[in-house]
């Protein structure tokens, strides 16, 4: 004949709610109806407790306490989510939408990556501040009514230049200087040449072809 068992009784297990009165660090003093309990910050509790915060805590049968979630906020104090570690906001099946009324800005020391197949940005205006860039790419195309670049040098490296100008302008206070394995200027009326001091020279040959030549 088998002894009989004895039925053993687990600590009990509770949940109330309750107004937080202090936070030190990753521990939550908070309230309750009859009593006050130092809390641990739960997992699922994203919104950072602060004092007065009306929370959800319960208690487990190992003694320990948690704040599950924030319940109620009197006035309006920001929200901060913040979680130990780190983070992954993913939808598997959907998209991901940032929406907010005064703004969106990503803080961080370290890098920022976007990875994706396409980029899309529309703004009214658009301002980028940075010391170094660097532009890996096959192609670029931009369509702009006014463009104005001011810098102290620039160096272009390239295969092939072609430029189609209206009316084109270039002030040079120094010097300008030209080097090239071949030259040809072709001109539909007429060009102008107006300096102190003109040099020509030719190793080999010098032509000077029209109907009418005037010298002097």
């Amino acid at each position: 004949m088998s002894a009989p068992t004895r039925s053993i009784k687990a600590p009990q297990s509770f949940q109330d709610s309750g107004t937080v009165l202090r936070v030190e660090g990753d521990r939550v003093v908070v309230r309750g109806a009859a009593a006050e309990f130092d809390c641990r910050r739960a997992v699922s509790c994203v919104v950072d407790p602060r004092p007065d915060d009306l929370v959800l805590f319960a208690g487990i049968a190992s003694g320990e306490r948690y704040v599950l979630a924030v319940l109620e906020r009197v006035g309006d104090q920001a929200a901060v989510w913040s979680a130990p570690g780190s983070v992954t906001l993913a939808a598997p099946e959907g998209q991901v939408t940032v929406a907010a009324r005064d703004g969106v800005s990503v803080v961080t020391p370290a890098a920022v990556r976007v990875t994706t197949d396409a980029v899309s940005v529309t703004a009214r205006e658009g301002e980028l501040a940075v010391q170094a860039l660097t532009y890996v790419g096959s192609a670029v195309v931009a369509s702009l009514d006014d463009l104005k670049l001011t810098a102290q040098r620039i160096d272009t490296v390239a295969e092939r230049l072609s430029q189609k100008l209206k009316r084109a302008y270039r002030t040079v206070s120094e010097i300008d200087q030209l080097r090239a394995e071949q030259g040809d200027w072709s001109f539909r009326k007429t060009l102008g040449l107006h300096a102190a001091n003109v040099v020509a020279t030719a190793k080999d040959l010098v032509k000077v072809d029209g109907d009418q030549i005037h010298l002097g």
